[in-house]
């Protein structure tokens, strides 16, 4: 569909499944703290948010290299450089894995100081070291498969990424399975399922990429020092904003310890694992509608370019009262997921949830400003929306709110940090739609 008129119809077909890629990526992420609380207890609950600041940060890069770079293989398609664009493709990859690589030898070296510098009790300690060891494990295979799912849209085959994911996430809750329930291992046996999972996913990118079915090839080439450079600076926001994951759930697990203890930091576990799953709706929507901008961007396409945005407008005023009315409906049923009522930290997590809902009226524009910046290789105004967000809002709501409302401004952190940012990015959307041709506010924009 990169060559023809977007219509409603084609728009969908080819978002849908980037959306039920990030579904899919939060639901099976969140199945290791499912059968944790389920199969092991809440304080090995509280452990995998003590371990997952390490997870985030790998994520993360994987995430800036498959967005930076990703972006600019779609316009050199877009521009019909094919082989530049395979050569772009194979040193991404290249890069990936030395970084996932050297990333896994530093954190094995120094992983019981990490995990005590997270904020593990000694209650919690044993299981996030146990837990821990697997996700350093996956680090490259982890940055590999971001990147596969995200060069499989680039490439036209967004059915292909989400098949790759519903792999991945089938092989995690089987192996989960096995090895925690029969084999009685443990919270190990979850990261061990994790890590399987991850790995043998990934053959489904290899088998792609090497067959007559893909316009990119591996093809190897001199290292390409401007690519990496625009590669890392055109993802840093997509990197900041993930890498904020891992800020955000320390900052959490060190307040909800204050105030609340081990109970706290498993109910915090919960509420991060359902926000992620809820607004992995607007992460696929934007990662999916970022090539289809960048490609059209490099062609000059100015009309599809503003069918993109109109459509884009749409999906997130709908999709953002929608979730908010879902979570506040049904925030029983999705902390009982976790865990039964009987659990001291039910209650602790219902009210959590309830308060941190009203983040979700906000939050989707929020992420879309950023991956659409980024598709039109604006890295720039990206990363500034992500790290003011992350870096700047968060944190002075972190400080304030907490000391002034206790256990109610913990939850109403992120709530307030994401209506602040709508503003940032509603700003900057304004600013520069002259530049790259759309209209954001109908008649009052409308371009000629």
């Amino acid at each position: 569909m990169f060559n023809t008129h977007i219509t409603s119809k084609s728009f969908i077909k080819f978002v849908f499944p980037s959306i039920l890629i990030m579904v899919f990526i939060s639901f099976y992420t969140s199945i290791d703290s499912i059968f944790i609380s389920r199969f092991v207890g809440s304080n090995a609950l509280a452990a995998v948010n003590i371990a997952l600041p390490l997870y985030s940060v790998a994520f993360a890069c994987g995430i800036m290299f498959a967005t930076g770079g990703g972006a600019i293989i779609a316009i050199k398609l877009g521009q019909n450089k094919l082989d530049e664009a395979s050569k772009n493709f194979t040193s991404l990859l290249i890069i990936g894995i030395l970084f996932g690589i050297l990333a896994t030898i530093i954190c094995l070296l120094f992983e019981e100081t990490l995990i005590t510098a997270l904020g593990a009790s000694k209650n919690i300690k044993t299981h996030a070291l146990a837990y821990s060891f697997y996700l350093i494990l996956s680090f490259p295979f982890l940055i590999i498969k971001v990147v596969f799912e995200s060069i499989l849209r680039v490439d036209g085959k967004p059915n292909t990424a989400l098949f790759m994911t519903l792999l991945g996430g089938i092989l995690n809750i089987i192996f989960d399975y096995i090895f925690m329930v029969p084999m009685h291992m443990g919270i190990a046996g979850a990261g061990l399922g994790t890590f399987l999972g991850i790995v043998l996913s990934n053959l489904v990118g290899f088998y792609h990429f090497t067959s007559n079915k893909s316009l990119l090839k591996f093809k190897t080439a001199k290292p390409d020092f401007k690519f990496i450079l625009s590669t890392i600076t055109n993802g840093s926001s997509e990197m900041v904003n993930e890498f904020s994951i891992a800020l955000t759930t320390f900052i959490f697990n060190m307040l909800t310890m204050k105030y609340m203890g081990d109970n706290g930091v498993a109910a915090i576990t919960i509420i991060l694992g359902l926000n992620f799953l809820i607004i992995s709706v607007f992460i696929g929507f934007s990662t999916g509608v970022a090539p289809l901008i960048s490609y059209n961007y490099g062609r000059g396409n100015e009309k599809n370019i503003r069918t993109i945005i109109r459509f884009s407008k749409n999906f997130i005023l709908i999709g953002s009262v929608l979730l908010f009315i879902i979570s506040m409906s049904i925030t029983n049923q999705l902390v009982n997921i976790y865990t039964d009522k009987s659990n001291a930290v039910y209650p602790i997590a219902v009210a959590g949830l309830q308060s941190f809902s009203i983040s979700f009226l906000f939050v989707g524009i929020n992420i879309f400003g950023s991956a659409f910046f980024t598709a039109f290789e604006n890295g720039k105004i990206s990363a500034l929306i992500s790290f003011v967000k992350s870096f700047v809002f968060f944190i002075i709501a972190a400080w304030i709110l907490p000391s002034l409302f206790k256990v109610e401004g913990i939850w109403l952190i992120t709530p307030v940090s994401e209506f602040c940012s709508m503003f940032m990015v509603l700003l900057f959307m304004l600013k520069y739609q002259k530049v790259y041709k759309y209209n954001l506010i109908g008649k009052l924009a409308r371009l000629r």
